[in-house]
């Protein structure tokens, strides 16, 4: 994985994931049965999987990791949690991942998630130069995400999509740079 992009790193590593028998089962299991917010399975099998990966640093994998804000950009709170942190071998810098599960594409939440984390302080910028977010939604092709994004001037922002055909699911991943 030296040489890829943040995003690109990503692409693989949710790729082989998402191929996982195991996965791909439960995640039929859970489409069939429209059940639909299960981001804690999701951070609990990747971060098992990538403990499993050879191209990632196992002792700096993390869950709700804490990010400082920027206070003067008027947010609630001083320090928020990231669902997910992990660093490539040979990298200096981390993935930083929020995961959601949703019933249908749902801008909003990539909305929210993007903005909460586009007020990391600067400083943050040493650790993560890109948060993502990671949506698990009904199937959409990516013509259609593009098309929903380009209406609210988000189009930017959406990195790639994984078409998982068992369960009749994507999953989507959207960024936002410190």
């Amino acid at each position: 994985m030296n040489g890829k992009s943040e995003s690109e790193s990503l692409r693989i590593l949710l790729g082989e994931f998402l191929q996982k028998e195991h996965i791909k089962k439960t995640l039929r299991f859970l489409s069939e049965n429209k059940i639909y917010g299960c981001e804690k399975w999701f951070q609990i099998e990747f971060m098992r999987f990538l403990f499993e990966n050879e191209n990632v640093v196992s002792d700096e994998i993390c869950k709700e990791e804490e990010c400082d804000y920027d206070k003067r950009k008027e947010f609630d709170y001083v320090k928020q949690r990231i669902d997910l942190t992990f660093r490539i071998k040979n990298k200096q810098y981390y993935h930083a991942i929020e995961l959601k599960h949703k019933h249908c594409f749902s801008i909003s939440s990539i909305e929210e998630d993007l903005a909460k984390l586009d007020r990391a302080k600067p400083s943050q910028k040493e650790y993560f130069r890109k948060i993502f977010s990671v949506l698990l939604h009904p199937f959409v092709g990516d013509d259609k995400i593009k098309n929903k994004l380009r209406r609210r001037e988000f189009a930017d922002k959406f990195e790639f999509s994984i078409k998982i055909p068992t369960a009749n699911l994507s999953c989507s991943v959207f960024s936002a740079e410190i």
